[in-house]
């Protein structure tokens, strides 16, 4: 009718309908695209099903559908009545995979997700949140499992926090167990150093622009953006164009504040796990050297000390220049991780020599820690 007025909600309702509406989006998201994805065992389980042909064909397994695609993101949840018959849930996980940034955890938790009695998935570990405040989204990063799988959690950067460690523990109980994958550091720093300044220009290979090497300077990196992106991400790092001038400093000396540098030395991280572990027997070492040259035999160590059946084997694996790439016949989602295997760049021989002589005794102190023969530890450049 004229003259009526219509009506107008105040912003303080605008405001409760904009946050109901992102939390029902972002709940949706969460339940029907989960952040990982999924697998089943190898007796007493129901059946599994091939769906459809090519690229939309689908393997139903366990509690989860999987789909070509990239690893990690190629699944979805059973029906509801499909998850009844199977007894699936979201039980606590038995064990989680920790480990320093570019030793290949993304990696050996993507391709541990391909054996049929491991479920997988990631969830980051906050710096500035306790378990107690996070207990929800943790159960909900939680992957479903029937009763005869495992659930193993990828908790990015618990290592780094004693504290979250003791917490994780008491939370997911005594007997859980912990994988930690380490690397030779000094390719460790290369292959961090050429992440970090891919990430930053957003394109892969492309070269790193001084206004970007300026922004991403120690903890003025939390107030930094580029473009739309935050790269509070790379804070405590020190990044430049050339790969020298990014480790360091103005005298030549070894700049052991950068992340680049610090995140090498391994012995405060294992000892740190140690120390919140009942159980030291419960805490599993992984050589990332051995596991690119020969995952098969590294994942078979996994399974013993899971106490799972045995499942991988040569033949689950492609040679992909200097890298294996899972492949199962039933899995369409087993492929090479995005991002792998980038060029690393160009060092002069010297610096080399001064990282390698840099880690020397700290990797005599983690042989000594863990009693392992690490694959680069007798690597001496010369």
């Amino acid at each position: 009718m004229e003259g009526e007025t219509k009506k107008k909600f105040s912003p303080r309702t605008l405001f409760y309908l904009m946050c109901a509406t992102s939390a029902l989006i972002l709940f949706l998201i969460h339940e029907f695209n989960p952040p990982y994805r999924k697998v089943s065992t190898p007796e007493d389980v129901q059946p599994v099903t091939q769906e459809g042909s090519g690229d939309s064909a689908q393997h139903v397994e366990g509690c989860y559908a999987y789909k070509k695609g990239r690893p990690g993101r190629a699944r979805r949840v059973v029906n509801e009545t499909s998850q009844r018959e199977l007894g699936c849930e979201r039980r606590a996980a038995k064990v989680v995979i920790i480990g320093v940034k570019k030793c290949g955890t993304e990696t050996l938790t993507a391709t541990l997700d391909l054996h049929p009695g491991i479920v997988t998935n990631i969830y980051p570990v906050e710096d500035n949140c306790s378990m107690n405040l996070e207990r929800t989204m943790f159960n909900r990063a939680t992957p479903m499992t029937t009763p005869q799988e495992i659930a193993l959690l990828n908790m990015i950067g618990l290592q780094y926090s004693p504290d979250r460690i003791a917490e994780v523990v008491n939370y997911l109980g005594e007997d859980v167990k912990l994988i930690l994958i380490l690397r030779d550091p000094v390719e460790r720093a290369l292959s961090d150093y050429r992440h970090v300044t891919t990430k930053l220009n957003g394109v892969r290979g492309k070269k790193l622009t001084k206004s970007i090497a300026e922004t991403v300077w120690n903890h003025r990196a939390n107030e930094e953006t580029k473009g739309k992106k935050k790269v509070s991400y790379f804070k405590e790092y020190r990044i430049t164009d050339i790969f020298e001038q990014s480790i360091l400093t103005s005298s030549g000396a070894l700049d052991e504040s950068s992340k680049l540098i610090s995140l090498g030395i391994y012995t405060r991280y294992v000892q740190s796990v140690l120390d919140q572990l009942p159980d030291p027997d419960n805490l599993l070492v992984l050589d990332g050297q051995a596991f690119a040259e020969k995952p098969w035999k590294t994942l078979q160590e996994v399974e013993d000390f899971l106490e799972v059946s045995s499942f991988f084997m040569r033949k689950h694996f492609k040679k992909k220049g200097a890298y294996y790439c899972p492949k199962t016949e039933l899995r369409p989602d087993a492929n090479c991780l995005r991002g792998k295997g980038r060029d690393k760049p160009s060092v002069d021989r010297k610096v080399m020599k001064k990282l390698a002589r840099f880690y020397e005794s700290y990797n005599r102190q983690l042989h000594n820690l863990t009693g392992m023969d690490f694959s680069w530890i007798s690597d001496i450049r010369r």
